[in-house]
């Protein structure tokens, strides 16, 4: 149960900390509310349909993929 807790944490830190470097990037805070939901509904169910090596690539840097 605890595991189950702190992953929780951990997953919710990892988004929110994605989202601050959207932010960051793109200056601006509808930047950052639109490419976390860009990233969260587009790219993210779309990553096992990448062809070859590239989406278990893309999949290890993902904030939604468990840890080591």
């Amino acid at each position: 149960m605890l595991q189950v807790v702190a992953g929780g944490g951990r997953y919710l830190a990892g988004f929110g900390l994605f989202a601050l470097t959207i932010g960051a990037i793109g200056r601006h805070g509808a930047a950052a509310i639109t490419g976390i939901i860009g990233f969260a509904l587009v790219i993210t169910p779309l990553e096992p349909r990448i062809p070859g090596g590239a989406g278990k690539h893309l999949h290890a840097y993902l904030p939604t993929a468990p840890g080591p």
